[in-house]
């Protein structure tokens, strides 16, 4: 993963239902040479039976700067949102398949020059916060 300090990894679990957000492998990486920012990361959120006998299954995933930005210059803030599915009938796959989050800027934002971390969030929650690395 690089060098700077541990990177995000844990589990997210919802109240009143069984879904649980997994989340690891971020990483922050800004380029100055080639004039791109790149912050990646990989989730698994495990499907959940609902009482109907279908599935809510994960489609993808996107992760976007938030407009409002009070923690910069330092600290970037980007949101995670995960597309969810209702399926009827759905085969669980086994493993549950992961999906990568990415934010890409090219070129080069002011804000993603400046800052020196980048905060996830997620439904309100802070996920972690990475080193931005720079190559």
């Amino acid at each position: 993963m690089g060098r700077g300090s541990p990177q995000p990894q844990g589990k997210v679990v919802y109240k009143g239902d069984d879904m649980a957000l997994d989340y690891r492998h971020w990483q922050a990486q800004r380029n100055r040479s080639l004039n791109h920012f790149e912050v990646l990361g990989v989730i698994t959120n495990p499907e959940a039976r609902i009482a109907d006998g279908a599935y809510v299954v994960t489609t993808g995933t996107a992760l976007e700067k938030l407009d409002h930005q009070p923690c910069l210059p330092s600290i970037l803030l980007l949101q995670l949102y995960v597309s969810l599915e209702r399926q009827f009938p759905y085969t669980p796959p086994t493993p549950t398949p992961s999906y990568y989050a990415r934010y890409y800027r090219e070129p080069l934002g002011a804000d993603e020059d400046a800052c020196a971390k980048v905060r996830i969030m997620y439904n309100g929650t802070m996920l972690g916060e990475i080193d931005v690395q720079d190559n």
